[in-house]
């Protein structure tokens, strides 16, 4: 298959994804959003399969400019997870300060519990980033190298 026919059924299927989640999520049906993404899914990998390797050539600079967006977008993301979690799960103490009285806590639960979430989320994008940084650079040979600044 050419890479104009991949983008042509490529679409399609995006297009049926997007169909089907949208329909599971108004009809609330869990599973036909599950069963759109995982069909989705298995139809791009059996297409991404057939497509000729010879017709995709990836420019040396597009990866380096993928690279670096991905790690900018990392730092932030991280970054922003970390703080927004850190005020949500004090969300009460500091409403306390501002207010100089105390605040109750009971309308507050459920930001709280999503500062959890959010810096358990940035704690997960570390260790995977830490994770992969490891299994490439063992996979690469960057790891046991010695660096010299000469």
């Amino acid at each position: 298959m050419n890479y104009e026919t991949y983008k042509k059924y490529r679409l399609i299927v995006i297009a049926y994804v997007a169909l089907l989640t949208s329909y599971g999520i108004t009809s609330k049906e869990v599973l036909v959003v599950f069963g759109a993404v995982l069909t989705g899914m298995l139809f791009m990998f059996l297409l991404r399969r057939n497509l000729d390797k010879e017709e995709v050539l990836v420019d040396e600079l597009v990866l380096k400019v993928s690279e670096k967006a991905a790690n900018a977008s990392m730092a932030l993301c991280t970054i922003a997870f970390a703080v927004a979690g850190l005020i949500l799960m004090n969300i009460v103490s500091i409403l306390s300060l501002i207010d100089g009285k105390p605040v109750i806590a009971q309308p507050w639960e459920g930001y709280v519990n999503m500062g959890i979430t959010l810096s358990w989320s940035a704690m997960a994008l570390l260790i995977s980033f830490v994770g992969f940084k490891y299994y490439y650079g063992r996979k690469y040979g960057l790891l046991g190298r010695q660096r010299r600044c000469d």
